[in-house]
């Protein structure tokens, strides 16, 4: 359908930076980032709805709370990966990087691409992220107080008081990260028993990243291909120029989920070990000098991959499927 109108949104905490687009010129705005602000500029497109589309930049979770609300009332709204609408950018050549240009960017984007229908993400898999940041946050903190801890058990003074408190302090969290990881299973045994599973089959995933892939990426409903998750994660090549003839090997993105890079970085460790595709392809790097951190990196990506097309396309993992597709 050829919207008459695409509202693009660029989202940050406190404001939304708007460009109104009927393919010819834009209308700017802004109002501030609360639900009562939101609602209310919404209710003046209320009997324009069907000849309008919202298209929104993902941006953490600030954009979820605006996404919603369109969706819970039945606006047409797209959130978009970053990396698209950068591309967007270049392709342009709208290079300036100002919060209006960057909505007028959206908005654009929206108008020319026509990018798929947002569908509101369940609740239980909202769940499993929170869940899984918080244990994060709560590992970190313990670590801090068993170092605290360390510290003044070695200290040539007596602390017991605070030695206590310490202690105290560490089980207390111990148990509050018992019980979260309790929560997490309970989910995930109710909503994705089949898709965990799937996951845990292959080499190198285990439950922290079982959990953390259905809570980001479901079933992969959202994604049509394998580079689409790699590069929401942000561990996609990044390519540096120089001039029209210097290429650089460059870097990952970085631009996308911090907290399920790292954790697909650190499985990238046991896969390199006991996933053979993985493996073979660390061996590969080696034999060509790549940096460690470059070949973990690979492995990651791969990783994923695998995952993708285990539960996407609801199959079994198979360790020799490269050996004979090659064969």
């Amino acid at each position: 359908m050829k919207y008459l109108k695409v509202i693009g949104i660029d989202v940050s905490k406190e404001e939304l930076d708007i460009s109104i687009y009927n393919g010819e010129e834009h209308v700017l705005d802004s109002i501030e980032n609360t639900c009562k602000n939101i609602q209310n500029y919404l209710d003046q497109w209320e009997d324009k709805k069907e000849n309008l589309h919202f298209v929104i930049e993902a941006t953490g979770i600030y954009h979820l709370k605006l996404a919603d609300l369109l969706y819970d009332n039945d606006f047409k709204v797209s959130v978009v990966n970053p990396l698209k609408i950068k591309k967007f950018g270049e392709m342009k050549m709208l290079r300036a990087n100002t919060d209006i240009t960057a909505s007028r960017k959206i908005a654009e984007y929206g108008y020319s691409q026509k990018p798929k229908l947002y569908e509101k993400t369940t609740k239980n898999r909202r769940k499993l992220v929170k869940i899984m940041k918080t244990i994060d946050g709560l590992k970190k903190t313990k670590n801090d107080n068993r170092n605290r801890l360390e510290s003044i058990k070695n200290d040539s003074i007596e602390y017991e008081d605070i030695e206590q408190q310490l202690e105290n302090t560490i089980n207390q969290i111990e148990d509050s990260i018992k019980e979260l990881e309790a929560k997490a299973r309970k989910l995930v045994k109710e909503n994705y028993s089949k898709k965990r599973k799937q996951m845990l089959n292959i080499k190198g995933v285990g439950e922290v990243v079982s959990t953390a892939v259905l809570g980001y990426f479901g079933g992969f409903e959202d994604f049509d291909n394998a580079k689409q998750p790699v590069a929401y994660v942000g561990i996609n090549p990044n390519p540096r120029e120089s001039g029209t003839s210097v290429k650089g090997g460059g870097n990952i993105s970085k631009k996308g989920v911090k907290y399920l890079r790292s954790k697909l970085y650190m499985a990238a460790l046991s896969a390199s070990k006991y996933n053979p595709s993985c493996k073979a392809l660390k061996e590969r790097m080696e034999k060509r000098g790549k940096h460690h951190e470059k070949i973990r990196i690979a492995v990651a990506s791969k990783l994923l991959r695998q995952i993708f097309a285990v539960v996407k396309y609801d199959r079994e993992w198979d360790p020799n499927y490269e050996k004979r597709f090659k064969s």
